[in-house]
């Protein structure tokens, strides 16, 4: 199972009404999360995103995310735990991903507060727990346009992505 959770997969409808929508791969059964259950009949194949919401019911989400296992985007942290870590809107329906404190600067006073923009992918564990992974320094230096000597000394606005003693790095 972890092979699909956090994934692009596709996946056979097998059973509809008038309001939900269920499809199945590998032997597990996902709702399917789409406006249009009219669209789809029995026995036809759709793709979307598999995951497991708040009310731990597995779900195929047809509209693709930006974030999902091995695709880095930004998340907006929408709540703090110190006995577990951050959560993330990451744009999926009915749930936000976590960043386990483990994962996290050792001071909860350096920690992300809400409203925080985090650049992260998803990862699952053995558990089928799903987990926001922050990308490393340099996933996010590949992706950024690099400065040039026009805004020395120039106010300019962004995202602090790591602190260090003699600065900061700016996305």
């Amino acid at each position: 199972m972890n092979n699909i959770l956090g994934t692009i997969t596709t996946a056979m409808v097998i059973d509809k009404n008038q309001t939900n929508l269920f499809a199945q791969k590998e032997g597990v059964t996902f709702k399917v999360l789409d406006e249009e259950v009219s669209a789809f009949d029995i026995g036809d194949v759709i793709e979307g995103f598999c995951y497991i919401n708040k009310k731990d019911e597995y779900v195929l989400m047809t509209k693709i995310p930006s974030i999902y296992e091995g695709v880095y985007d930004w998340g907006e942290v929408v709540e703090v735990q110190r006995e577990l870590g951050v959560f993330v809107d990451v744009g999926w329906t009915e749930k936000d991903l976590a960043v386990s404190l483990d994962d996290l600067p050792v001071f909860t006073n350096v920690w992300p507060r809400k409203g925080d923009r985090l650049f992260l992918t998803v990862r699952t564990d053995q558990k089928n727990r799903m987990w926001g992974q922050l990308a490393q320094i340099d996933d996010v230096i590949q992706k950024a346009a690099e400065g040039h000597s026009e805004m020395h000394n120039e106010n300019i606005e962004g995202t602090v992505i790591s602190s260090l003693k003699a600065g900061s790095y700016l996305y």
